[in-house]
């Protein structure tokens, strides 16, 4: 009998272990998003942003007026990285986070786009 107990307690607490060091961190992505929007809509290349999110994934936009060369686009699309992660208060942010970006334009619509997948680097493509 005292053998059972034993075992259920040690089985109990590899499972509570296990649980808890593979949960997600507590991560407040609204307010990442919002603190990275306000910084895009400071700069003059950007006339305005958007973004959606859920637990997994976070969609940029950054709407332009001027063609920005690929090397700028690469660059905003890395300080998006940059600032989501600063401002979600959390070093390991893209290990839980897929993400879509794309910069657009008025005249001519999506310029570029690019993609950071958990685990991979960023992938930016030229329409």
């Amino acid at each position: 009998m005292k053998r059972l107990f034993l075992l259920f307690n040690l089985s109990f607490a590899l499972m509570f272990l296990t649980v808890a060091c593979n949960q997600q961190p507590e991560i407040d992505i609204s307010k990442a998003v919002d603190r990275t929007e306000e910084y895009f809509r400071e700069l003059n290349e950007v006339s305005t942003t958007a973004a959606v999110y859920s637990e997994e994934q976070v969609k940029f936009r950054l709407m332009v007026e001027k063609h920005p060369s690929v090397e700028e686009a690469i660059a905003m699309f890395n300080t998006i990285i940059d600032k989501l992660e600063k401002n979600s208060n959390i070093p390991e942010f893209w290990n839980y986070y897929n993400s879509n970006f794309d910069i657009k334009s008025y005249d001519e619509g999506v310029i570029f786009e690019a993609t950071k997948v958990i685990g991979q680097d960023l992938k930016v493509t030229q329409k």
